[in-house]
């Protein structure tokens, strides 16, 4: 088992900036997976309003399919790998498929 008490924070993007391939994610739940802390907090964005694909709008899937089949099946992964670790999601001003939520500022 992992560290006792232990957690991953990363925040977002996710993706590189050539592709939407997500690999940067992937390697970080991996590495997740192995160590099993007891929680992993992502912080937004998921899908990013800066990212050249989404600004191009040249993505070839919308941006809640994006997220489901990348980010949410990765996490997923990570729930079936090391079922004793907690996720928590925290969205961005930034994410391209989420309503804000929550009051934030937007800088524009």
């Amino acid at each position: 088992m992992g560290t006792p008490n232990a957690a991953v924070v990363a925040a977002g993007p996710f993706c590189c900036p050539e592709d939407v391939e997500y690999e940067p994610l992937k390697d970080l739940l991996a590495y997740a997976a192995a160590e099993k802390p007891d929680c992993v907090m992502l912080l937004g964005p998921f899908v990013d309003t800066e990212h050249p694909a989404v600004k191009a709008g040249s993505l070839d899937v919308t941006f809640d399919h994006l997220f489901a089949t990348a980010v949410r099946s990765a996490v997923e992964t990570l729930c079936e790998q090391s079922p004793g670790t907690r996720v928590v999601l925290v969205p961005s001003t930034r994410d391209a498929h989420l309503d804000l939520v929550f009051p934030q500022v937007r800088s524009v």
